[in-house]
């Protein structure tokens, strides 16, 4: 399809690689290689990416991709995707390219029953996602922040000086707040280990805790190799608890040292194990301590109270308050498409029904 200033839209191709790593250096200054495009859009075990690009004279000049995601929908498994990288050329810009490959990649995904679609939108984009292609708000994901060295925090959060003081003291605050914590559970029985593969009791998991989970990104072995062991470009450290013979719970910790923040993209734990997920948070603390990070951070939405009473009972807090620094309160937005008059038994568009990670984002 070639639109009327002479610009191709078409489906993104293996042979598109070098062009989106040229564009992607010029869009976002990025340091992507041929090795991670390929992980990225080609060998995920869901499928390859659904997006669609623009050349003009053989260069790629913007692209919008979605990547495939299989998802437990209830007791059922479906192929939904997530949208990722919208990218145009700054020369390109105000000609509605991103307009016009974000209708050819909805027709493709429409035709081909791949639902949901979800974001965690910029704020540049937001509103286009919601006001034309079909997105609804489903909700703000909350970040609980634990503080591991607060003598650092104001340069974590990029603002030294007097101003981290007010930092501090609102962390207090809300370490306060929760000065009833229930003591440290006993650690007999349980053993902590650092992993560098997944394997089938990790599916088996998947299996018991996603009982409970109505919507969320099947976690099984394959995906978390690929997510997490094959990424040519970021290094994940896997923790892993045990009772006995059985895997318990996973952590899976990403590090940015330049904002001196350790993230938990992935927390999963048998609901019967609270004393895992405890001991297996302590761990992740003591690594964000030790990898000199002031701050280590975890999404999760309200209605998974295990979780929630977990992160609180470690010492984390997600205290939203106009009277608080933000950071305390942070959310990021999540936006859901269903496809064209579906109707299904469960409402994907209700942040109630979902399980998400900062894994679920492809930022982290």
């Amino acid at each position: 399809m070639t639109n009327s200033l002479g610009v191709r839209l078409r489906a993104v191709t293996p042979d598109d690689i070098p062009g989106l790593i040229a564009l992607a250096r010029a869009a976002f200054d990025t340091n992507w290689t041929e090795a991670f495009v390929a992980w990225k859009y080609f060998q995920n075990p869901a499928g390859s990416v659904v997006g669609a690009c623009a050349d003009s004279d053989g260069r790629v000049v913007a692209s919008f991709g979605h990547t495939p995601v299989r998802l437990k929908l209830g007791n059922a498994a479906a192929t939904s995707v997530q949208s990722v990288d919208a990218m145009v050329l700054p020369e390109f810009r105000r000609q509605k390219l991103f307009y016009q490959l974000a209708q050819q990649t909805y027709t493709r995904l429409d035709a081909a029953g791949m639902s949901p679609a979800y974001v965690f939108p910029a704020a540049a984009v937001r509103t286009p996602f919601v006001g034309q292609f079909g997105y609804a708000e489903a909700g703000p994901v909350p970040r609980f922040v634990k503080v591991v060295q607060s003598v650092t925090l104001g340069q974590s959060l990029g603002r030294p000086g007097p101003k981290s003081w007010l930092d501090r003291l609102a962390w207090l605050a809300s370490r306060a707040r929760r000065a009833a914590l229930s003591p440290a559970p006993s650690k007999a029985g349980l053993r902590l280990a650092a992993i560098s593969q997944f394997d089938d009791r990790f599916d088996q998991l998947w299996q018991q805790a996603s009982a409970v989970l109505t919507i969320g990104a099947i976690r099984d072995a394959a995906y978390l190799n690929w997510r997490y062991c094959q990424n040519p470009l970021r290094d994940y450290t896997i923790l892993t608890v045990e009772c006995g013979l059985r895997l318990a719970g996973y952590a899976i910790l990403s590090v940015d040292p330049q904002r001196q923040v350790t993230h938990i993209v992935e927390l999963l734990v048998d609901v019967g194990q609270p004393a895992a997920g405890y001991w297996l948070l302590a761990d992740a603390t003591e690594r964000a301590r030790q990898a000199g990070c002031a701050q280590i951070q975890c999404w999760m939405l309200p209605q998974h109270r295990f979780y929630v009473r977990l992160l609180e009972q470690s010492g984390f807090a997600f205290w939203p308050s106009r009277a608080l620094p933000g950071w305390l309160g942070y959310t990021t937005p999540f936006i859901v498409r269903a496809g064209p008059g579906e109707a299904r038994a469960i409402d994907v568009t209700t942040l109630g029904n979902w399980f998400l990670s900062m894994g679920d984002h492809d930022y982290y």
